[in-house]
């Protein structure tokens, strides 16, 4: 599917601003056109009011619609300022850094998550490069897939440089445990990824947040206690001049989880499960 594909492009403005309760609406409609069709268009009241009744739900949807994108754009510049302000304080500003959180999409069956908000230094806004993806998981499917599945559990996938794009689906496909369709629609940009970090957030019932998948192209070696990033080419010394502080990595999580919980409580619609 490319990322132009109008169907993708449906598909994704459904997942960004429908829900159940829309689809409510939408029977109620249903019903009140079976009641009019019942009672008789001759009944000059009866025809009155059911265009009254359509017309104000016609008006409520839009304005319902309105408002949940008015919100996702503003939770979608706070999340890029958050991840900004990360990637300098803990990564340098390393333009091999990508940040992406991953959400349950409302109308999706089987569940699954979809990049919601992503970050990528001096790239567009968080919304529109989370548009252009088409990356989805399931539970347990690669290391997004787990980090949903095992919550509040920091999880690390060390990668190959792989040689091909063949290469890369292979591993990914048989080693990451992804869908062959899924694995062949991730973009350019994951086969130069070395290093994923993953974290499943939960509210403090338990309840899912999202997933944020940290996606850096680099190799992370552990020395001393601390992570270092190792660049092609570099020697030893200078490997070490972009260190990632664990209690840093921690810190940034609580903070993510801390925003996450507020957008839930802010939206009024409960924490997806």
């Amino acid at each position: 599917m490319k990322p132009g594909n109008r169907t993708h492009r449906v598909c994704l403005w459904v997942y960004r601003n429908l829900r159940w309760r829309d689809l409510t609406q939408l029977f109620m409609a249903a019903a009140a056109v079976g009641i009019t069709v019942a009672a008789g268009f001759h009944n000059t009241w009866v025809t009155i009011l059911f265009c009254v009744y359509v017309g104000l739900l016609l008006l409520h949807t839009v304005l319902t619609l309105r408002q949940r994108r008015a919100r996702d754009r503003v939770q979608s510049e706070v999340m890029w300022g958050l991840f900004d302000r990360i990637n300098r304080e803990i990564f340098a500003g390393d333009h091999r850094t990508r940040f992406t959180l991953f959400r349950r999409a409302p109308l999706v069956w089987p569940a699954e998550i979809v990049p919601w908000y992503r970050y990528h230094q001096g790239e567009g806004d968080a919304i529109a490069l989370a548009w252009r993806s088409r990356a989805h998981f399931k539970r347990n499917e690669g290391i997004t897939g787990r980090a949903w599945e095992e919550g509040r559990t920091l999880l690390c996938a060390p990668l190959p440089r792989f040689k091909s794009r063949q290469q890369f689906e292979h591993h990914y496909a048989n080693t990451l445990g992804i869908r062959q369709p899924v694995v062949a629609q991730l973009s350019e940009f994951m086969e130069q990824v070395q290093t994923i970090f993953s974290y499943g957030f939960q509210d403090q019932r338990g309840r899912f947040l999202g997933v944020l998948s940290l996606d850096f192209k680099g190799v992370l070696v552990l020395e001393d206690g601390g992570l270092y990033v190792e660049s092609p080419g570099a020697n030893p010394d200078s490997r070490k001049s972009l260190r990632v502080n664990a209690r840093e990595m921690d810190l940034m999580l609580k903070d993510v989880e801390s925003v996450l919980t507020s957008f839930a409580l802010a939206e009024g619609e409960g924490v997806a499960r």
